[in-house]
């Protein structure tokens, strides 16, 4: 393949390698962001390394300079290896251990959407009853036509003790004027107790 594309015109090399600089854009442009908020995480690199891949192999039969081509590579290299080093899900596991004995009673657990069908996955039928996903209009991306029915409410109701299970920096505004207990966290989740 590599003969066919040298014997292309120069018009089509240069698209070939404006396709490979717009996903190295991209990519920077990634990095960037997630040095103010993290954006750079192994599910959003995932969506985009299929086409991704075609685009830096296409640039890199083009692509005569070296210096370009070493930079590329490296990265190839740098997005496979954050990859594969990556926490790619949030321990959900852990965190459903923590929360079977200490709910109770009229206890609710709030949890960060994005969270709910996995915690909810690894959790005993009676604690995924204390479930609720605090929201008045929740996007269907979440998947909320397989969210319990009475689990996605306004605002929690009063109760002896509240669980936020989300990322470090989850909150609902009704529960911050309440006193946090404690606190304990794992890869990509922390559960807070109120």
């Amino acid at each position: 393949s590599a003969y066919w594309w040298r014997r292309e015109s120069s018009d089509t090399r240069r698209r070939a390698f404006g396709l490979g600089a717009a996903a190295l854009v991209a990519i920077a442009l990634l990095a960037m962001v997630s040095l103010y908020r993290s954006l750079f995480e192994p599910r959003y690199e995932s969506l985009l390394w299929g086409p991704l891949i075609v685009a830096f192999g296409c640039t890199l039969v083009v692509v005569r300079w070296r210096i370009a081509r070493t930079a590329i590579l490296a990265v190839l290299v740098a997005t496979s290896a954050s990859l594969l080093l990556g926490v790619q899900n949030p321990d959900v596991i852990d965190a459903s251990r923590y929360l079977t004995p200490v709910v109770t009673g009229d206890d609710q657990v709030a949890i960060d959407p994005g969270l709910f069908l996995s915690l909810a996955a690894y959790s005993p039928s009676d604690l995924v009853h204390h479930f609720r996903t605090v929201s008045s209009n929740l996007p269907w991306f979440y998947g909320t036509s397989a969210f319990p029915p009475g689990s996605i409410v306004p605002s929690l109701s009063p109760s002896h003790h509240v669980y936020l299970v989300g990322n470090s920096d989850y909150m609902i505004p009704q529960l911050a004027r309440l006193t946090r207990l404690s606190r304990i966290c794992y890869p990509q989740v922390c559960v807070s107790t109120y």
